[in-house]
């Protein structure tokens, strides 16, 4: 019980720190199942060992983002907390108190891509997760990061990744 209390703990720090919180909490669960199914003191202190060294790698990543403007780095968070969400310009646009053009413009020249190909990046980098730590199907997953259908996931997850999310499941699989 202990260690769920801490990962917890970690978890929240995490996402104070940058991390989004869709990611971090399928991260969490992740670490939850191996942790309870270690069997020995040592699996356990990897476990444990491993989840610390996780998170405070992605929280080192997302401290990068910080060179971007207080609005764009609000915007990025904004978008963070909604991958499970549609969202659109006008939404995060007011978020930031900019007008929707100014800012989808201000978004591109700081962040170097359009702000719709940067949330379908952000959205494939959690359903890769979601793939690699958790039993949902493809169509689950799409459903849950608010694609408009499981085709539109595949297309952009391949624009992304450079093959589908069945071809990406397989490698893991055989990679072990």
């Amino acid at each position: 019980m202990t260690f769920i209390k801490q990962i917890t703990l970690v978890n929240q720090a995490a996402v104070s720190a940058g991390v989004s919180a869709t990611f971090a909490n399928t991260v969490n669960d992740y670490f939850i199942e191996r942790m309870l199914t270690a069997t020995d003191r040592n699996g356990i202190n990897l476990v444990h060992r491993e989840m610390l060294e996780y998170y405070l790698d992605q929280i080192v990543k997302s401290r990068g983002s910080q060179g971007y403007s207080a609005e764009i780095s609000e915007a990025m968070q904004y978008i963070d907390r909604r991958l499970h969400q549609k969202v659109s310009v006008k939404e995060i646009s007011d978020s930031v108190g900019l007008s929707p053009n100014y800012f989808a413009n201000t978004f591109k020249n700081e962040v170097g891509i359009a702000l719709t190909d940067y949330i379908n990046r952000r959205k494939i980098l959690v359903s890769q997760n979601m793939l690699q730590y958790s039993n949902f199907s493809i169509t689950e997953i799409s459903q849950y990061l608010a694609f408009s259908s499981e085709s539109y996931f595949i297309k952009v997850f391949k624009s992304v990744k450079g093959i589908t999310p069945k071809q990406f499941k397989k490698t893991l699989v055989a990679n072990g």
